[in-house]
């Protein structure tokens, strides 16, 4: 497996292939690229091969054959936040840099300062169970982000989430991107989501990527009503063809 060099490219697959010991194929010689410091969106329908890519970036699954170039260090946050119940807002954002070796109290105020970026000022001492389903998701991006990723992986992050704090989290995580500069790639099962916030959709159908689209329009998308209904209309034509 090849690591990422210094092409514009930070994810690269070559006919990526994945299959599984009971002979079902998740990707089949699938090839796609994602830009450094873009903002990625894979959408496609349930079996079509998104979240399997993903977690192939991950480094939590390995390709049967094909190439894939990607960094090393990367975070990924789960649809459901995965937090330790037994530990607080902060302890759950700093767990990762102690693990790394950090000491204690610069681990705090590292995982603090990322609390803070995503609006939980005050809530640091809170068990899981006392936030919100949008407060624990955004401990777990807090989380994510306070190791300094090369790139943040997003599974489905919002899925489980009411309209409005999907909204806020939107704005969130636009955001995070702009001032970090970070790479996003973010599996979506929304086209209108994905049209939202992206600067490229790819498409997985059948467990390849069959189209890439560039969104060119200037955040926040929604904003430019005509031109983001035209979008989607666009991509959902491709999606159901």
């Amino acid at each position: 497996m090849r690591k990422h060099t210094d092409s514009n490219d930070i994810i690269a697959f070559e006919a990526v292939s994945k299959a599984y010991g009971t002979g079902d194929a998740a990707l089949k010689d699938a090839s796609l690229s994602v830009e450094r410091g873009s903002f990625t969106c894979i959408i496609g329908p349930s079996g079509g091969g998104k979240s399997t890519a993903l977690k192939i970036i991950a480094g939590l699954e390995e390709p049967t054959s094909g190439t894939v170039m990607k960094p090393d260090h990367v975070s990924m946050v789960f649809q459901s936040g995965a937090l330790m119940p037994w530990l607080t807002a902060g302890e759950n954002a700093a767990l990762p840099l102690e693990a790394q070796g950090m000491a204690a109290d610069k681990a705090a105020r590292e995982a603090r300062k990322w609390l803070r970026m995503l609006g939980l000022r005050g809530l640091e001492g809170k068990l899981p169970r006392e936030l919100s389903g949008g407060e624990r998701q955004r401990v777990g991006i807090a989380r994510a982000l306070a190791v300094n990723p090369a790139m943040l992986l997003l599974d489905e992050p919002f899925a489980a989430l009411d309209p409005k704090t999907t909204d806020d989290l939107h704005r969130d995580i636009v955001d995070i991107w702009k001032e970090t500069g970070k790479t996003i790639v973010m599996v979506s099962h929304s086209i209108e989501e994905a049209v939202a916030l992206s600067t490229r959709i790819l498409l997985m159908k059948d467990h390849v990527v069959r189209k890439t689209f560039d969104i060119d329009l200037p955040h926040p998308h929604r904003a430019h009503a005509v031109a983001f209904s035209r979008e989607v209309a666009h991509i959902r034509k491709e999606f159901f063809k």
